[in-house]
């Protein structure tokens, strides 16, 4: 008598894997998101200025990766509720990185989304020839002071310039 008349669950692969899950703390000090089983991964920041920045890391998540420069869309919404609202990620090639490629994309969450935990999804990442899904929630609780609510007033030009074009 074969065992294969008495179906045991365990005899089939479990595969809840195709979705995108966390890993803890990057390099960065972001949350590690794998992209497909662990082929890829992407670390993400949250600056306390309301920058969302993806860094894109191998399959062995310390190792940086650099990917076709390509603008990403995703959306963003409160982890609480609330609508969608459309990201856009402009790819911010980093010292290093081959011409034409990207090992770091940027995009600015809306003013209401900062400092709160929120949901992010961006549907098509191109590596190769592969394409991903990403999706993730962010820590609660992005670096940002939650005592002062007023918001910073804006930096002049020249001094948003620095800061947001000077490294660490």
């Amino acid at each position: 008598e074969s065992s294969k008349e008495h179906g045991h669950p365990h005899d089939e692969p479990v595969n809840d894997e195709d979705e995108s899950h966390t890993h803890g703390k990057g390099a960065h000090g972001g949350i590690i998101v794998s992209l497909g089983r662990d082929s890829y991964h992407v670390e993400a920041i949250v600056t306390e200025n309301g920058e969302l920045r993806l860094h894109m890391l191998g399959s062995d998540e310390t190792r940086v990766i650099d990917i076709a420069a390509q603008k990403l869309s995703g959306f963003v919404k409160a982890s609480s509720g609330g609508d969608s609202v459309p990201l856009e990620f402009a790819p911010q090639p980093q010292p290093g990185d081959k011409e034409g490629n990207s090992s770091l994309f940027v995009a600015q969450i809306p003013p209401a989304l900062v400092g709160q935990k929120i949901d992010v999804t961006v549907p098509s990442i191109t590596i190769g020839e592969e394409r991903f899904r990403l999706g993730f929630t962010t820590d609660l609780a992005v670096h940002s002071g939650h005592e002062d609510k007023a918001m910073p007033k804006k930096e002049t030009d020249e001094s948003e310039k620095v800061l947001y074009l000077t490294p660490g």
